[in-house]
Order: structure tokens, then C-alpha cells, then sequence
């Protein structure tokens, strides 16, 4: 990819409560397939840490910020926000990148 400054990168890092692992797992999961259909959503991948497995990672490129403050304001994305409640330690750290090189 060049360097383009209207793409936005984002990592998200989702920390679920001690035992509630696999339930946060299993809300996360169904993200990837509704946010890769999405107009401008370029790249969406989830991870968890392999020395953390209370922490999941999303790494997403979106074509440009409409594109990514559509996804926020998604009732896909307001429904995972909710469902994510009481899952989480605290709320979703997001880094917003751009891309240099």
C-alpha cells in the first residue's frame, strides 16, 4: 500500500474480564464478516494476544474517515457496543494510524 493520506488505520484493543474469554471470543468473531462487506473497509482482521488471551486486537485499514465514522455510527456496530458491555475491563482502546510509507 502507498502512502495516502485519506486512508485511516485503526488497532483496537478489547481486554475481556477474567473467565468471560470465550464469550467476548464470541461476539467479536461475527465483526469480521458484516465489517469486510461495509463500503470502504479495506482490511479487518481480529487477533488475540498469544501471551494474553484476554486481549483481542483488531487491525483495520478503512479508505478514508466517512468510511470508518460510518461504521461507528452502524447498528451493527452500536449492537456490538452493547453487547460488549459488561465483557470488557474497560472500554476498547483505538489508535488511529496513518499510513507514511
Amino acid at each position: 500500500m502507498t502512502a495516502d493520506a485519506e486512508v485511516v488505520g485503526l488497532i483496537a484493543v478489547c481486554k475481556a474480564r477474567a473467565g468471560l474469554e470465550e464469550a467476548t471470543r464470541d461476539v467479536l468473531l461475527p465483526t469480521v464478516p458484516w465489517a469486510l462487506a461495509k463500503p470502504g473497509c479495506v482490511r479487518y482482521v481480529l487477533h488475540v494476544d498469544r501471551n494474553k488471551p484476554a486481549e483481542f486486537v483488531f487491525y483495520e485499514i478503512w479508505a478514508d474517515q466517512a468510511a470508518l465514522d460510518a461504521h461507528w455510527a452502524s447498528p451493527e456496530f452500536k449492537t456490538l457496543v452493547a453487547r460488549l458491555d459488561g465483557l470488557l475491563v474497560e472500554r476498547a482502546t483505538v489508535t488511529l494510524l496513518q499510513t507514511i510509507a
